[in-house]
Parts: C-alpha cells; sequence; structure tokens
C-alpha cells in the first residue's frame, strides 16, 4: 500500500443540485420526505500540480455533504473519500475523487470556494490500480512554502 499527497489548482467549480423521484432500489431511510431523491454537492474541475508523475492531468471532483448520523468510528466509515485513476466516463479523460464534507461546512465552503480557495490537497492511501482511500483533504488560498510542488 502506497500514500500519496496531491495538490491541485481549481480550474472552475459549480455547485450542483438534483430533485426528483427517488427510484425504487432507493432504501427508505435515504429518500427525502418520504419519496425524493435529493441531492447536492460540489462539481469542482481542475488540473494536478503534484505529484510529478500526474503534473498537468485533468481532474473532476465531488464533494458531496454528509449528515450528522454518518459514523467515523473505528466500526465505521474508514475515508474521507475515494481517489480515481481513470475516468468513471469513457469520453472523460483525467482523474476523478469523490470527497466527504459535513453537512454544516457546506456554506463556508462555497463562500471561501467564490473568493480565496485556489488549491485542493489531497492524501490517499492506496494503489493506482483500483479507488484509493482519501485520508486527508483539505483547501488552500496558497501554497505553504514548505509543501511546494517541486518537494513532492
Amino acid at each position: 500500500m502506497t500514500s500519496d499527497r496531491f495538490l491541485i489548482e481549481i480550474q472552475k467549480w459549480d455547485w450542483n443540485l438534483h430533485v426528483g423521484l427517488s427510484p425504487p432500489s432507493t432504501p427508505v431511510e435515504q429518500r427525502f420526505q418520504g419519496g425524493l431523491l435529493y441531492t447536492r454537492g460540489l462539481d469542482i474541475e481542475g488540473q494536478v500540480v503534484a505529484p510529478k508523475a500526474h503534473r498537468a492531468k485533468s481532474i473532476r471532483i465531488w464533494v458531496s455533504p454528509l449528515g450528522p448520523d454518518i459514523d467515523f468510528s473505528p466500526e465505521g466509515l474508514q475515508e474521507v473519500g475515494r481517489f480515481y485513476y481513470e475516468a468513471s466516463r469513457p469520453e472523460e479523460t483525467g482523474l476523478e475523487a469523490s470527497l466527504f464534507l459535513p453537512q454544516s461546512a457546506l456554506e463556508n465552503v462555497i463562500t471561501c470556494l467564490g473568493s480565496i480557495w485556489r488549491y485542493v490537497h489531497i492524501w490517499t492511501e492506496g494503489d493506482d490500480t483500483a479507488p484509493a482511500s482519501v485520508t486527508d483533504f483539505s483547501f488552500s488560498r496558497e501554497v505553504p512554502r514548505n509543501l511546494a510542488p517541486t518537494a513532492f
């Protein structure tokens, strides 16, 4: 198992909202008001700055808000996202990631994305033959000097 750190420059982003009828396969406890499929999230497009092996590749990142009922204890969810080394759709190229964000932080994240943040930092564990677990992620305005792209 290897660990990687990715530095991604944000190119553009959008806040998506989808409301529709839940398909029959959706568990009852995941239906909004008994029968709606209600999702919102951030869709970020960026370019990898580091590591060198992936520099200049495009990346698409979906940030999904999670409610307070998600369990991150040792028996619960053991990652804050997934990192994919290949795009999920054949017509797209590049990397993909999905990140989980506490629902209560969503408004602050949207405000900061629109005003100051320029980079996403993602730490992964796994290998590049399967989806890797995201162990940490953060956003920043600048790249800290001790984490300059040439350092990794």
